[in-house]
């Protein structure tokens, strides 16, 4: 089986928006990595939750992110999760800004 990986789903951060990762399900190792840039106002912050129906989604719990500064990056590294869809959820905005999120996953 190949790796998964999807590169750059773009998040706008000045609003409650949010990013959706499919075909994670095989991979029990997963890393997603989030950058961001052009933040102006308040720091953002985001979380992490997964869903089987693409519909319902429960937070994965202790898997949230903040902005710090007009830049900057970090990431979640997951062991154990066989969640069908993953999505990066924006909770609170700034005024403007992008999150640039990169998913990848591996083990069987």
């Amino acid at each position: 089986m190949q790796p998964y990986q999807k590169v750059g789903a773009t998040i706008d951060l000045s609003g409650t928006n949010s990013a959706t990762f499919d075909g994670t399900a095989p991979y029990e190792n997963l890393n997603f990595q989030y950058v961001w840039s052009s933040v102006v106002g308040a720091a953002s912050s985001f979380k992490l939750q997964v869903s089987n129906d693409n519909s319902n989604w429960d937070d994965v719990s202790g898997v949230t992110g903040a902005t710090s500064g007009a830049s900057g990056s970090a990431s979640w590294q997951l062991t154990g999760y066989s969640g069908a869809f993953f999505r990066v959820l924006v909770t609170s905005a700034s005024t403007s800004g992008n999150l640039v999120v990169t998913a990848s996953g591996n083990g069987v």
